[in-house]
């Protein structure tokens, strides 16, 4: 099973049952998550809770991870960040590699009088040409 889809939003709203609650919820409005008041201390007085960022550090990391596997995610806190970024990089290696044949096969079948017009879109699509 996928996880409920991006983009999640947060928000202090009143719940079904009247009361107040700080929320996580889907682009529909239904609520994944209703954050837990917990008592963080200030001051030898004064306590205050941290679930509006909690909410917020919550939605605005899983927004900003659209589109990557969980999988993929469950590997950051060992090697952080960098392991998708280092994914990416190799994908974009991968692609540059793959348009380099498919342009040189292009030029190829064009000398030998074949139609490439598929294969030209897609290059033009792939370097945002079109």
């Amino acid at each position: 099973m996928s996880h409920t889809k991006e983009p999640w939003a947060t928000e202090y709203r009143k719940t079904a049952l009247g009361q107040y609650s700080q929320e996580v919820f889907d682009s529909e409005g239904q609520v994944i998550a209703s954050m837990a008041w917990y008592p963080v201390k200030v001051s030898e007085t004064t306590t205050a809770t941290n679930r509006e960022a909690n909410a917020r550090r919550i939605v605005a990391c899983v927004n900003a991870c659209a589109g990557f596997s969980t999988e993929d995610l469950e590997l950051c806190p060992e090697s952080g960040l960098f392991h998708l970024a280092s994914h990416a990089l190799q994908l974009v290696d991968q692609r540059d590699e793959l348009m380099n044949a498919l342009e040189h096969q292009c030029e190829v079948l064009n000398r030998n009088g074949y139609s490439t017009n598929k294969a030209q879109e897609a290059i033009a699509r792939a370097k945002g040409e079109s």
